[in-house]
């Protein structure tokens, strides 16, 4: 065929200035618009839309792809998150999934169901018991800038606790005082307390032990900081 020949056939097919948007030319001819009917009988690009639409919205489903529509729809409706009485609801219909749209919903129901692991499960979080998060500890005091060295470091008791271990640090990591207390306190012996001096800042940590010794909370790091005397 020619060049010429095809340019002819494009126009002939192609979209005039009179055509309506598809949605206006189903909804004129449902309503028996003789303007929009005599519109159509003229123009080839409108009776081929119209044509094309009532082919895939009339289509009927073959014996063969009976089962393979009715899968595909059972898979769409098990797997799809948005709530029954949604608008597109409507189109579970079989009529909307025939012949023209099978693979369409094939599609779909690929995207719903894939994952790597060829598995339909939702996202696992791996490791075992250690891998579980502890709860966080509150702790009270001493934390920020404090006027003077303390005499205890405090905290709220965790439920399930029966023991915590506090640990003390200088902010380089070396080792200052640890120990193991039932209560939610615990006191800073005289010695531990003449190290804290001004302008030297502590870490201090406290973990919540069950009975079996396993960590349920856990502070994470606090700094406190001994004030320096103010200046004359």
């Amino acid at each position: 065929m020619s060049e010429n020949s095809n340019k002819k056939i494009s126009q002939a097919l192609g979209h005039t200035g009179d055509c309506p948007a598809l949605d206006q030319l189903i909804e004129a001819i449902s309503a028996n618009n003789a303007q929009t009917q005599a519109h159509v009988a003229r123009c080839a690009h409108c009776t081929a839309e119209l044509t094309m639409f009532r082919e895939f919205n009339e289509s009927a489903v073959r014996p063969e792809e009976q089962a393979a529509v009715d899968a595909i729809v059972a898979r769409l409706r098990q797997n799809s998150p948005v709530p029954k009485n949604a608008w597109w609801r409507s189109l579970w219909s079989t009529q909307w999934l025939a012949p023209a749209s099978v693979v369409l919903a094939a599609l779909v129901v690929g995207l719903f169901v894939y994952s790597p692991s060829g598995t339909n499960s939702g996202p696992k979080v791996s490791g075992g018991e250690d891998a579980v998060r502890s709860a966080r500890l509150e702790m009270v005091a001493p934390m920020g800038t404090i006027l003077d060295a303390p005499s205890q470091l405090e905290w709220i008791a965790v439920k399930g606790a029966a023991r915590y271990k506090v640990t003390l640090d200088e902010v380089d990591h070396t080792a200052v005082w640890s120990g193991v207390v039932e209560g939610p306190s615990a006191a800073l012996p005289a010695d531990i307390r003449a190290k804290v001096v001004p302008r030297k800042t502590f870490n201090w940590q406290v973990l919540a032990l069950d009975s079996n010794g396993k960590v349920i909370a856990d502070s994470g790091s606090r700094q406190f900081r001994m004030e320096g005397p103010t200046a004359q």
